[in-house]
């Protein structure tokens, strides 16, 4: 019996006279497709592993580009042995930045330099995807940029500022009192979610870039309660506990999440162990980020995807 994988998950057999995409389909599996006649291209997949059969298809579906770099139509592709597939990322509509005034409903404090902020947007909102961020205007300072910490359809937006290094920033957080006004500007960024990135979730934070983390963690956890999603986090000093009640909550109501706590030297290494073939999100200090995309360049086994931001510290 010829078998079919997608993005590594369970063995789908694929009948005789079956595509690619009618066996996936039988089998129940999410695959992206449109004319089913190799007209529209919509259900371009890549070919990881196996030898395929592929029927006459339209130019415009797939160009001589994309069939050397191993992608097929999988309504025009017949296994010829067992088959591994990668779905392709679809490309993701960002929403326009723009320039808002909201006001402050609550300043909390997260940890021993961490401020969440906790903001009432005006009617509209803003339209953000999860793992983006906004610049962050308040009480005279010079905008900074903030990534988002909670999902679109939340009733506040809400920030984690990171008060540890700027004195200045600690001060004015300190002086926000509710109904202040903020001025916002964003989104930006494109290490945001995006739900067809393929295989697991890994996740990477150091220090407050754990803000995003939670809001992909969650939007992943929604769209796909058994994927397989685990972050590994620089562990906060002894005594900080920022962040140690959102993850516990996300953890229990989700069996798939799963928090690494490690020595900051160690949480690369340990995340690189078991990234192969997953989207890895990461965000914090500099040096962090790049530590992971350096690990993801020259590992054996390298994750599919990276979307990393990095977070500079401020005065």
């Amino acid at each position: 019996m010829i078998t079919l994988r997608i993005d590594g998950g369970t063995a789908i057999a694929v009948g005789e006279t079956q595509t690619l995409l009618q066996a996936a389909l039988a089998a129940g599996a999410d695959l992206a497709y449109g004319c089913q006649s190799g007209l529209c291209g919509a259900c371009r997949v890549r070919l990881l592993q196996g030898e395929v059969e592929q029927a006459a298809h339209a130019a415009a579906a797939l160009s001589d580009g994309e069939r050397a770099r191993g992608i097929v139509l999988a309504c025009r592709s017949k296994a010829l042995s067992d088959v591994w597939i990668a779905r392709l990322p679809r490309p993701v509509r960002r929403p326009r930045p723009r320039r808002i005034s909201a006001v402050v409903a609550e300043v909390r404090g997260l940890g021993p330099q961490v401020a969440g902020l906790l903001l009432d947007p005006p009617p509209g909102g803003l339209a953000f995807l999860p793992g983006q961020y906004a610049a962050v205007g308040f009480a005279a300072m010079p905008p900074r940029d903030f990534s988002f910490a909670g999902l679109p359809g939340d009733p506040r937006i809400e920030f984690h500022l990171g008060t540890g290094g700027s004195m200045r920033l600690a001060a004015a957080v300190a002086s926000l009192v509710p109904g202040d006004p903020v001025i916002l500007e964003g989104p930006f960024g494109v290490a945001h979610y995006c739900p067809e990135d393929p295989g697991p979730l890994v996740l990477v934070a150091g220090g407050t870039g754990l803000a995003p983390m939670l809001s992909v963690a969650r939007a992943a956890l929604a769209a796909s309660p058994q994927r397989p999603t685990r972050l590994f986090r620089v562990r906060p000093p002894t005594g900080d506990d920022y962040g140690a009640e959102r993850l516990r909550q996300l953890a229990e109501a989700h069996p798939t999440f799963v928090v690494d706590d490690l020595p900051s030297e160690a949480v690369v290494r340990t995340a690189a162990a078991s990234w192969e073939g997953a989207t890895v999100h990461a965000a914090g200090p500099p040096a962090l980020v790049e530590s992971v995309h350096r690990a993801a360049a020259t590992s054996p086994g390298p994750p599919a995807v990276v979307r990393a931001d990095a977070f500079t510290a401020v005065a």
